[in-house]
């Protein structure tokens, strides 16, 4: 299930939302009607935190089911609220990132079966990402852009990634992932496709100035 929506008002539902397929992380404050919505499309229960004191959520965490990697400015307190829901709850990896790098979402592209990350990051901290992740971690970049979690969303089924990445990209990219992967846009051409688009296996929840043939295509592409 594919549902529309914003985030109070805002069609970048991406930055505030972060999703895998045990849960959805989404700021305290998200409307009922959001919540519902959530929990319909995405089959998942809600954690509610912020982090850094904001509501940017999916820019600043990244997931798959074996673990969550924070950025280096997160609270106490919100580092206490995830870890007592993930650890106890789910058996999950909650791991601090020690790096200059703090918005992790745009940086790093996860699911259960691979890594992609900023070329830059330095090798201590991609011991960090695969220990947390417990994936094997590449370095890499589409079509010279190293932010690599911003302009794609991968899931357990499919990742769809910016128009412009080349075929060979794509490919490399499925094989990192073990996924089928395909280029596309949200949003009437947005290409950076994370800032419109919250998936998991079960379903999405994408901006509300999407595009029918672009739900479309995020709905063959993600396998929803």
């Amino acid at each position: 299930m594919i549902i529309k929506l914003n985030y109070n008002g805002n069609p970048n539902i991406g930055i505030f939302l972060h999703a895998n397929d045990k849960f959805v992380i989404a700021p305290p404050d998200i409307s009922f009607k959001l919540r519902n919505s959530l929990e319909e499309a995405l089959k998942v229960p809600i954690i509610s935190t912020t982090i850094y004191a904001t509501n940017l959520i999916g820019i600043f965490v990244v997931t798959n089911s074996n673990g969550l990697l924070l950025p280096s400015i997160t609270y106490l307190d919100e580092e206490n609220i995830l870890k007592e829901n993930l650890e106890n709850l789910y058996g999950m990896n909650v791991e601090l990132m020690p790096s200059r790098y703090t918005a992790l979402g745009n940086i790093i592209l996860a699911n259960d079966k691979g890594a992609i990350v900023h070329p830059e990051l330095a090798k201590e901290h991609l011991k960090t990402v695969s220990d947390c992740l417990d994936v094997e971690i590449i370095k890499g970049r589409f079509f010279v852009s190293p932010l690599v979690g911003s302009v794609a969303v991968a899931t357990n089924k499919g990742c769809i990634v910016h128009p412009l990445a080349e075929e060979r990209e794509i490919e490399w990219l499925g094989d990192v992932l073990k996924i089928s992967c395909d280029i596309g846009t949200i949003s009437r051409g947005v290409t950076f496709i994370s800032s419109g688009l919250v998936a998991n296996s079960h379903g999405a929840i994408i901006s509300e100035t999407t595009t029918g043939p672009e739900i479309q295509n995020v709905s063959r592409v993600l396998n929803i």
